[in-house]
């Protein structure tokens, strides 16, 4: 008989230390969950009301002439490009009262309405002809949920929801896209507003000022039901960016909610010329300038001077002082000439005359360089280089071309070759037909019985005959000459208009 040992005997020795681990893991599992029954940890609201919405509604142009209403259209692209700067809004206590209250009675509604939509669910369950151990059933569940939404009722009653105190300002999706909506009617403001989920919309009238334009704006919003905001700024039109970037500011300000930021920028050299958000704001230095809080992009340049960008934080109600040095650009001195044999000529930098060479020129590192020289006679020769120096040195030599210069008077002399012999032909082509016409019209056709008579005839014929003869021949002469003549003078005029073409 084989020995096995039976299996309950393997495991009898280890088995009140199973017991133990056991025990150990459901009290180390037990414990929080009979302990923390009840203590569920409620997860922070949050903040309604996250983003400020504006409408910018298209600009009334019914009084500009119909050349200039073109221009409403660019004023309000150009507000949305300027308000695009505007990151956030800050409220006011009255702002932030109003949409806190808005919030409070939207929430308070939402949960009465679910309450009565429960009890009227309770209500007509009676009704619904179900087994009385199925309706208390049911009954009771609904009767549950009823207080959890009364509680929740009161709840809200009692506490006011949070409210975004400085909420992301955006545009319309409108606005973005390019589209502004016709202004509405008065009274209809806050519909308008409703109707286009804005807080606020921005109207505008452009009127005409002694050939100036005028500008109007108007700033409604929703929470004081009223326009807040007036402004109006009067401009020629070369002058429009200079303009719009000074009523955005204004604007911005007003929009942010917030004090607008002050800077003043300073430069060296002193005629650097400065762009703050890629409008010019100076040359050398600026005035005081205010713009809304936060980040601005300020450029200063100068001729043979490295550009420089500088971000720059605005903080709000604060002034900022900047002064901006430009580093030298580093350059190399270029020789320009021309050949002795060349002709000598006006040479251009572009196109900026700048001297007759040979002359001497300072062009910056690593910048490409366009030269070009024209002669008195037309012409050209041009060269672009960068300013790295080669083995052949820093010297650069312009060709212009010899013009070319036919002789003088000799188209001119075939010209009236042509026509001279022109004119003779036609004048001896009409005599040899006249002398022709006489020596053939008095030939004699009798014998009459007078030989003197007849012999005087023959005579007067035959020096008509000579006549005519010799007319002819002049008239051939003068046609070879015609003939010679109008090769001589396309030939030469085709000679000396091929050189100049080249």
């Amino acid at each position: 008989m084989l020995g096995i040992t039976p299996m309950y005997k393997k495991t009898k020795g280890n088995h009140p230390r199973t017991i133990f681990l056991c025990s150990l893991v459901f009290l180390f599992v037990s414990v929080p969950v009979v302990f923390g029954r009840g203590k569920t940890q409620e997860e922070p609201k949050q903040p309604l009301n996250t983003e400020w919405t504006l409408c910018i509604s298209a600009l009334d142009i019914t009084k500009l002439p119909p050349g200039r209403q073109f221009i409403g259209d660019i004023l309000a692209r150009d507000l949305v490009y300027a308000l695009n700067r505007v990151e956030r809004r800050e409220r006011s206590v009255p702002e932030y009262a109003y949409y806190e209250g808005a919030a409070w009675a939207k929430t308070r509604t939402e949960a009465a309405k679910s309450l009565m939509a429960k009890r009227n669910e309770r209500d007509l369950l009676i009704f619904k002809g179900e087994p009385d151990w199925k309706y208390r059933s049911r009954l009771e569940i609904i009767e549950e949920e009823i207080k959890k939404l009364e509680q929740a009722l009161e709840k809200t009653e009692s506490e006011s929801p949070p409210i975004t105190a400085k909420p992301a300002f955006i545009l319309t999706e409108a606005n973005r896209s390019g589209s502004f909506p016709p202004p509405p009617r008065e009274g209809e403001e806050y519909s308008f507003c409703v109707n286009q989920s804005a807080d606020a919309f921005l109207w505008g009238e452009v009127l005409e000022y002694f050939g100036r334009i005028n500008l109007n704006l108007k700033l409604y919003t929703l929470y004081t039901r009223s326009f807040i905001y007036e402004d109006t700024i009067i401009f020629s039109p070369e002058d429009i960016n200079s303009a719009m970037t000074e009523l955005a500011n204004r604007l911005a300000g007003e929009i942010s909610g917030t004090l607008p930021a002050m800077v003043t920028v300073k430069t060296d050299p002193e005629d650097a010329l400065i762009m703050i958000q890629n409008s010019f704001a100076g040359l050398g230095k600026t005035s005081v300038l205010e713009y809304p809080p936060g980040e601005v992009i300020i450029e200063a340049f100068a001729e043979n001077y490295d550009l420089i960008s500088i971000p720059l934080e605005l903080n709000s109600g604060e002034l900022t002082d900047l002064s901006i040095t430009l580093p030298p650009t580093p350059q190399e001195k270029f020789d320009i000439s021309v050949p002795d044999t060349s002709p000598r000529g006006a040479l251009y930098r572009g196109a900026l005359f700048i001297g007759e060479p040979p002359l001497s020129m300072m062009v910056p590192k690593n910048h490409y360089e366009y030269i070009w020289i024209e002669t008195p006679g037309g012409s050209t020769d041009s060269v672009a280089f960068s300013a790295v120096p080669n083995r052949s040195g820093n010297l650069i030599t312009l060709k212009p071309s010899m013009p070319y210069l036919p002789e003088e008077n000799r188209v001119e002399k075939a010209r009236h070759g042509f026509y001279g012999a022109w004119g003779r032909f036609w004048v001896a082509l009409p005599l040899t037909v006249l002398l022709y016409g006489i020596s053939t019209a008095y030939a004699p056709t009798t014998y009459g019985q007078n030989p003197g008579l007849y012999l005087q005839s023959s005579n007067s014929l035959l020096h008509n005959s000579y006549f005519a003869l010799g007319a002819m021949a002049i008239t051939g002469f003068f046609t070879g000459e015609w003939l010679y003549r109008t090769y001589r003078y396309i030939s030469t005029a085709s000679e000396d208009a091929v050189p100049l073409l080249k």
